[in-house]
């Protein structure tokens, strides 16, 4: 668990109409109808293709896009070959979970 859960913040919230719970090794925001669901440690923030789709099906601007998983795929790829997202490598595992690293 990262130092300010419980300390600095309580498990489940609200600050400044966003509503946030923290899960497991996560996070979940929310505001206005809008989901935000991400996993965090010291070093990065990551996110799967579920949680990605689940923020834009929720969000008034692209919910209508009906954006398939393949176009989001590809998206998201073009991402990681900039170097602005990697995917999440742990145990020398390469997992297809997308990393920022902070």
């Amino acid at each position: 668990m990262l130092s300010g859960i419980g300390v600095y913040f309580q498990r489940e919230g609200e600050l400044d109409r966003y509503t946030y719970r923290f899960h497991g090794a996560g996070c979940c925001v929310e505001k206005d109808g809008i989901t935000c669901d991400y996993d965090y440690s010291v070093n990065n923030i990551s996110f799967s293709l579920w949680k990605f789709k689940q923020f834009i099906m929720t969000h008034p601007k692209y919910k209508n896009e009906n954006l398939s998983d393949n176009y989001l795929e590809i998206e998201l790829y073009h991402l990681i070959e900039q170097g602005k997202l990697s995917w999440m490598t742990w145990g020398g595992t390469i997992w297809k979970v997308y990393e920022y690293i902070i």
